[in-house]
């Protein structure tokens, strides 16, 4: 792809859009948002290309620009929130694999969800919902180094129960 072939880059595209779509999907992206964002992230891949290093794999590298878009992207606009369970309900893409994938991704993100402690799962989900830590902090009569150690454990143990989907 460093080369400028496009066929690579298309080929590299059709192969990653839907399962990274069904990705922000899972993390409450509502549908034009997320596309907005692989769109914007593949436009900046393309016009990087010569000068981008990867030192992961490229799966492990789109998944977490586009989940790093998505989390700046809430933190400039109040999402609505969608449904986990409508989610998972709706068909999130054509592909099979790529709903299998996302159901299992579901499955090993909500199972952390729920294990996390009451505040810190609280805490994380107002942030996803757009809150700043101080609003957060201010909503659960907390101190915003309590509410940031909250979303630091959160983000932590999910990321390690998303690691093995993002090799």
């Amino acid at each position: 792809m460093q080369i400028g072939d496009k066929q690579a880059f298309e080929i590299l595209f059709r192969r990653y859009y839907p399962s990274l779509l069904d990705f922000l999907r899972i993390l409450r992206a509502e549908r034009e948002a997320a596309e907005d964002i692989l769109q914007d992230l593949f436009v900046e891949i393309w016009l990087k290309r010569d000068e981008l290093t990867i030192h992961s794999s490229f799966k492990a590298y789109l998944y977490t620009a586009a989940k790093n878009r998505f989390f700046n992207y809430q933190k400039t606009i109040t999402l609505s929130s969608v449904d986990v369970a409508e989610m998972i309900g709706a068909p999130l893409s054509f592909d099979p694999a790529g709903q299998l994938v996302a159901a299992e991704m579901t499955t090993a993100f909500n199972r952390e969800m729920d294990a996390l402690p009451a505040q810190a799962r609280e805490a994380f989900n107002l942030q996803l919902a757009g809150a700043r830590q101080r609003e957060i902090a201010l909503e659960m009569g907390i101190s915003e180094s309590t509410v940031e150690k909250h979303l630091g454990n959160a983000r932590r143990k999910l990321k390690a129960a998303m690691t093995g989907y993002l090799d």
